[in-house]
């Protein structure tokens, strides 16, 4: 009961009007729609973005025309991790070598971002519109991939059918450890996409950059973090026991409930992976990268409290599941600081 009237309570702060008849989500709907290409719904791929191979053959995507790196700006929710979210200090599977430690591969955490709570029909067509310009890529890969390689999708449902479209976007965060010396399953074709809605954009609105933060607004601890603050790996509760040797490296740490609202300005990138027995099917993986994240809303979930790892062999393993840097857009950063909650109108 305690639970039903905490939820309602959460939506109907969601779907409040403030003294200017504004929601929440009307100010950032409306610095989106105001951006222009750096608004991720505002972009087809192939006519304002494209993907090519650069020096050394890595696929990488460039606007178009201009040929600096492509990044945009959305606005989502955090989701649970049924809908792909995965905020634990270790991967999920294990590394080939443990304890887990300093020397050990990039652990990156990842959002399942999903459609606000209590949205309004604008912002969840908008929504609707970041799916279908990451959509727009795969439909024109999706030919030639088909039964020729594996694939891991930069979108997902919670219930994995591949005959309805996609409803969340994975969102692979910066590495979760700072390291003293520098960072370094089959799956089906979805046969239905998104399509875009026919609402436009307009020009763009230039402001301030904003660096990635990673704070509930209601906590003003949190906020008093800056960016490169870093903080010990324990810090995660479920950072303990022998699966971690973490010596030096630093957590870059941000804290996320399920149901926080967020902006994120994001990247992408698309690897192929050859194997090496030629009986299998080389890999092609989308990745979806934040840049920048900022909290616009607290969400209402409970602090995320994921099991202890263990060594394999002991307990239960851990869950299963460059030459000429281009330029890069400067109208994406500039865009950023029109989603900050400084800039909108609503009250508190």
């Amino acid at each position: 009961m305690a639970d039903d009237l905490e939820s309602d309570a959460f939506l109907l702060h969601r779907i409040a009007f403030d003294d200017a008849g504004n929601t929440i989500f009307d100010p950032y709907v409306e610095a989106l729609n105001a951006m222009g290409t750096a608004n991720l719904a505002a972009n087809d791929f192939g006519k304002t973005f494209e993907r090519v191979k650069d020096e050394k053959g890595r696929l990488v995507y460039i606007t178009k025309p201009g040929g600096a790196d492509f990044t945009a700006n959305i606005i989502a929710e955090v989701g649970s991790e049924q809908q792909g979210t995965w905020l634990r200090a270790y991967p999920p599977r294990n590394p080939p070598s443990l304890p887990f430690g300093d020397d050990s591969a990039i652990h990156r955490m990842v959002i399942g971002a999903r459609c606000p709570t209590g949205a309004t029909p604008e912002m969840s067509t908008m929504y609707n519109d970041f799916l279908a310009a990451l959509d727009g890529t795969r439909d024109i890969d999706q030919a030639e991939e088909e039964e020729k390689k594996r694939i891991t999708e930069w979108t997902t449902r919670a219930d994995g059918r591949k005959d309805l479209p996609a409803d969340c976007m994975l969102l692979r965060l910066k590495p979760t450890y700072e390291k003293p010396f520098g960072n370094r399953s089959l799956s089906p074709p979805r046969s239905v996409r998104n399509s875009k809605s026919d609402a436009g954009a307009t020009t763009t609105k230039v402001g301030e950059d904003v660096d990635m933060a990673g704070g509930d607004k209601a906590d003003a601890a949190i906020l008093a973090r800056k960016v490169g603050d870093t903080y010990p790996p324990a810090l995660l509760s479920d950072h303990k026991g022998p699966y971690f040797a973490h010596e030096k490296a630093k957590l870059l740490y941000a804290a996320l409930t399920e149901g926080t609202l967020f902006s994120a300005q994001i990247s992408l990138s698309t690897y192929v992976m050859k194997d090496k027995n030629p009986k299998f099917m080389d890999s092609k993986i989308y990745h979806i990268n934040v840049d920048k994240l900022t909290i616009l809303d607290k969400g209402n979930g409970p602090v995320w409290n994921p099991p202890v790892p263990a060594l394999p062999g002991t307990v239960q393993s851990a869950p299963a599941t460059p030459k000429g840097k281009r330029v890069r857009d400067p109208t994406v950063d500039s865009a950023f600081d029109n989603l900050s909650p400084s800039k909108k109108s609503r009250t508190a």
